[in-house]
């Protein structure tokens, strides 16, 4: 039998980018589940679909991803906590549920008692993109701070969550720069990228490939990916630091 999940200290990275961590154990189950607490179509949701389709065949005969989105992700951790503790159902999240959410949030319904990390799944950087609502003529961190307080009824980016590590990269870049930053907390990526597209909100923070593809395009532009060094995907875009 597994034993109750429990969240070990040292698997709380003190990352810029996102840790991954999943429970799993190594026996055959007819059906597993891979829970995500973010909408399809994001960095984590993707991961995991990579992760079951690994899994289908030498761990159950079916792996599904199930999306359970809300409260910044803290929906999925519940539902992993709620679940039978056998090993036939996985969480996979970004470590602020874990790491940060206990320091950030008063109250949370899941304890870190309640879980056991087993696997890091990958290692990614945040990047803030800006989109058709501020001028072309923004192309860097110092231009966007500039425009920011010349208007700061716009001054607005989104995130995956309140308290999570996008979140509080907002905050960090906003002070460091003097600049008033307005937060608003999506269910995840996706759906705060879309209004950043459509041009309700300035500017949003999140996991470097979730912005990828609408970089590419030229529907969005990069400003700056966090990390001590630049990312292999985004050679051009300088980081935060």
């Amino acid at each position: 039998m597994l034993a109750r999940r429990r969240l070990l200290r040292a698997a709380t990275f003190g990352l810029v980018g996102g840790a991954f961590p999943f429970a799993v154990r190594a026996q055959g189950f007819e059906t597993a589940r891979i829970i995500v607490g973010f909408p399809p179509g994001g960095t984590t949701d993707i991961m995991a679909r990579k992760v079951a389709d690994r899994l289908r065949g030498p761990y159950a005969r079916a792996v599904i991803v199930e999306n359970r989105p809300g409260a910044g992700g803290q929906l999925g951790v519940v539902a992993l906590k709620d679940a039978p503790a056998d090993g036939s159902v996985m969480l996979l999240t970004p470590s602020s549920m874990l790491s940060i959410y206990p320091y950030t949030y008063r109250k949370l319904q899941y304890a870190l008692e309640d879980v056991t990390p087993v696997s890091l799944a990958m290692y990614t950087h945040h990047v803030l993109s800006v989109g058709p609502a501020v001028p072309e003529s923004v192309k860097s961190l110092k231009d966007f701070f500039a425009w920011s307080k010349a208007n700061p009824d716009k001054a607005v980016y989104g995130s995956p969550g309140a308290g999570s590590m996008p979140h509080l990269l907002g905050v960090l870049i906003g002070k460091a720069s003097g600049t008033e930053l307005r937060h608003v907390a999506y269910r995840g990526s996706a759906p705060g990228i879309q209004d950043m597209l459509g041009g309700q909100i300035a500017s949003f923070a999140g996991p470097v490939g979730d912005v990828l593809a609408h970089s590419k395009a030229g529907k969005v532009r990069v400003l700056a990916v966090s990390g001590a060094e630049r990312n292999a995907f985004l050679p051009p875009v300088p980081t935060m630091r």
